[in-house]
């Protein structure tokens, strides 16, 4: 079961793809959905914002001045969320083989194997 509100944000990330690409289709491949479930996505956030995002009376569909007023803190919200993930992870233990250069004129012979 998702997280409360991870379904916003994955309405909003579809919204934003299809700002910038201008087509369903397009947004879908982006957001590796199919364009029927791009669809449902934005209707389901205009049901939660209360509002319609998209004007789907001219063909092919437009933002509506409220979907354009929703992008920027759409887009923050996305931003907001990575930089959760960078500072929330975890640094990860070095690993692998450690290896230390040293000339040969410095080096104790009891080091050099």
């Amino acid at each position: 079961m998702a997280q409360p509100g991870a379904e916003v944000l994955d309405e909003l990330r579809t919204l934003i793809a299809f700002a910038e690409t201008g087509s369903l289709q397009r947004a879908a491949a982006r957001v590796h959905r199919t364009p029927s479930a791009v669809t449902r996505q934005i209707q389901r956030l205009e049901r939660e914002l209360g509002t319609p995002l998209l004007d789907r009376s001219i063909k092919p569909a437009r933002l509506t001045a409220a979907g354009r007023l929703a992008l920027e803190p759409g887009r923050e919200l996305m931003r907001m969320q990575d930089r959760l993930r960078t500072t929330a992870s975890a640094p990860a233990e070095p690993s692998g083989p450690f290896r230390l250069g040293i000339a040969h004129a410095l080096a104790d012979p009891r080091i050099a194997m």
